[in-house]
């Protein structure tokens, strides 16, 4: 009986051991996640500067061309705008679908609301030749939005890290229990 009873604890401790190991791979998965997310978003702001210098640009490009008063010119420079864009947009939502599920349903509503408020102050640009103000007010919306992206990730990734932690914790309490219970048998035994 008691060597039974033995070969449970014994079969118990295996199940912590492996369990531990689980969780340990866990975390190293979770800060893999962490470091290609932080990649990503640098990536991102990166691109960012050097569409908004192409932007630049393109707008000065227009107001020389507004001076010069060529019509082509002008609908020629419109065109190339709206291809940039278009590039833009593609750069932006291409990172959002290597994301995992819960992230990529946060980031797509954030990502859209984005998409809309910079279409929206595209047309505004080509509207107003205010375009200087435009693209302050742009980048300042831009990036406020990675700023509310950037929260949302890690209070997710903050969250699995506490729920690990716990599962750990709660693991080595468990392996400490069946330790003291086997110690018990033992001395029983004797």
């Amino acid at each position: 009986m008691i060597i039974m009873i033995m070969i449970i604890i014994r079969m118990m401790l295996m199940m912590m051991m492996l369990m531990m190991l689980m969780t340990q791979m866990m975390m190293m998965m979770l800060m893999m996640l962490f470091w290609m997310m932080m990649i990503m978003i640098l990536m991102k702001f990166w691109m960012m500067i050097v569409m908004i210098m192409i932007w630049m640009m393109m707008l000065g490009m227009m107001m020389m061309m507004m001076l010069m008063m060529s019509m082509m010119m002008i609908m020629m420079m419109m065109m190339m705008v709206v291809l940039m864009i278009i590039l833009m947009l593609m750069i932006w939502m291409m990172p959002m679908m290597v994301m995992i599920m819960m992230m990529i349903r946060m980031m797509m509503m954030t990502t859209m609301m984005l998409t809309t408020i910079r279409m929206a102050m595209i047309i505004i640009c080509m509207m107003t030749m205010m375009s200087v103000i435009m693209m302050m007010l742009m980048m300042i919306c831009m990036m406020i939005m990675i700023m509310i992206r950037m929260m949302i990730m890690m209070m997710m990734l903050m969250m699995l890290f506490w729920f690990m932690k716990m599962i750990m914790k709660m693991t080595k309490i468990m392996m400490m229990f069946c330790m003291m219970i086997m110690m018990m048998i033992r001395m029983m035994m004797i």
